[in-house]
């Protein structure tokens, strides 16, 4: 486990958001100031700059909504089961 990782955060098709780690156990070893480096933050957060770029490029941090079922499909969903007939 070398330290030649670094850590990229990329939007994928479904506007989900992606960070990858070879290992946590590599970031866990790590000093503070060289993890933060890494990360592309420091103590004191992510600059105006970096938040306004994430923001556009990524949106807002908000948990998805789930998708409501259309009425054929919540009336066919309660027959999945024959002994409910």
């Amino acid at each position: 486990m070398g330290s030649s990782w670094s850590v990229g955060l990329a939007a994928s098709g479904n506007g989900t958001v992606e960070a990858s780690l070879p290992s946590i156990s590599d970031a866990l070893t790590l000093p503070v100031d060289a993890l933060l480096e890494r990360l592309g933050s420091s103590l004191s957060g992510l600059s105006s700059r970096e938040v306004e770029r994430r923001l556009e490029v990524f949106g807002y941090n908000e948990v998805a909504g789930r998708r409501k079922r259309s009425l054929i499909i919540e009336f066919l969903y309660h027959f999945r089961n024959p002994l409910v007939i």
